[in-house]
């Protein structure tokens, strides 16, 4: 049995604390070093998870204890991290947001394969046991061929003093935040997505990005795919993702999932979304990336679509119009 991957965390905000709680739950990794600018914040994660604080990521990288770095900045400052870590000769898992346009991923990409580390973009819900269980029923033809997709990221939160509110740090509003984990998760549902518009609703927190948004997707192979995003509503769905096919439907819900055919009861399966079970499951798949060299699950194609997707969604909701997306390789 090989030694466990040692990881280290560059960020110590809401998100590296799941993180850290995934690492500590994972048998194939340990979290050895956490780094952030406030020190104070990168102290507390130390001490909650026995592990050394450092105050930036240069010094964490200097260190040299390091195998693997997951990235939780920022999205303005991942590619610098990112790129450091990978010249640095460590694996690196980049959270979402990718990076702020495609020009900033292109490079990120671009170092990994000059490096040779394994690299890939954080996609929880790609892990979540229900999401790979309704994917494997789709392909086994449960509910006939998939015409329309829902998937709806919903819930009002107070973004008026977070980072996620300012543009030149989060590249935008909920279209960019929750809108990854959407566009990511209908592109493992339904493969490429050829096309997209997307429109802006009301701005109820009077941000100066949006705080709700409505797209369409069409995927090459056929399917619309409607995504609901919000930092202010609250649509009562106990349900994330819904397909619905010539032949039946599959929910995805919070707590649990089902399968409904025509002429038969619902069908229950799984226990819902599990937030730290799914990036634990995440890490366990990279794990297997930097020790057997098997390529991640979020490929680096997957990342970069979620990014061109993205920025072709802007361009729609400025434009008010369809665009294109170039489903050939990024």
């Amino acid at each position: 049995m090989s030694e466990p991957v040692r990881f280290g965390i560059v960020g110590a905000g809401a998100i590296a604390a799941a993180y850290a709680e995934a690492i500590a739950g994972s048998a194939g990794a340990e979290l050895i070093a956490v780094a952030d600018l406030d020190r104070s914040s990168a102290d507390a994660v130390a001490e909650r998870w026995h592990c050394t604080a450092y105050a930036s990521h240069g010094a964490l990288l200097a260190d040299g204890a390091c195998e693997a770095i997951v990235v939780c900045t920022p999205p303005s400052s991942h590619e610098a991290v990112t790129v450091d870590g990978l010249k640095a000769g460590l694996a690196v898992l980049c959270e979402k947001p990718l990076a702020l346009d495609q020009a900033a991923a292109l490079r990120m990409v671009e170092a990994a394969n000059r490096a040779g580390r394994p690299f890939t973009m954080g996609s929880k819900f790609r892990f979540v046991a229900d999401v790979e269980e309704a994917r494997r029923r789709v392909q086994a033809g449960e509910i006939g061929e998939v015409v329309l997709v829902h998937v709806t990221f919903a819930a009002p939160v107070d973004m008026s003093r977070r980072w996620n509110a300012d543009a030149p740090i989060s590249g935008g509003g909920v279209l960019i935040d929750n809108g990854t984990h959407a566009v990511d998760l209908a592109r493992a549902m339904v493969g490429p997505i050829s096309e997209v518009q997307a429109w802006e609703g009301t701005r109820l927190q009077g941000l100066a990005v949006e705080d709700t948004a409505k797209l369409v997707l069409r995927a090459q192979s056929g399917p619309l795919v409607e995504v609901d995003l919000s930092w202010s509503l609250h649509t009562d769905r106990d349900h994330f993702l819904e397909l619905i096919g010539s032949e039946g439907v599959l929910r995805v819900g919070w707590q649990g999932s089902s399968l409904h055919r025509r002429g038969a009861p619902p069908e229950r399966f799984g226990s819902g979304y599990a937030k730290i079970e799914a990036l634990a499951r995440q890490i366990e798949d990279f794990v297997s990336s930097v020790r057997e060299g098997t390529p991640p699950r979020v490929s680096t194609a997957d990342a970069l679509m979620s990014v061109r997707l993205l920025e072709a969604a802007y361009r729609s909701m400025e434009e008010r119009s369809w665009q294109t997306v170039d489903v050939g390789a990024p």
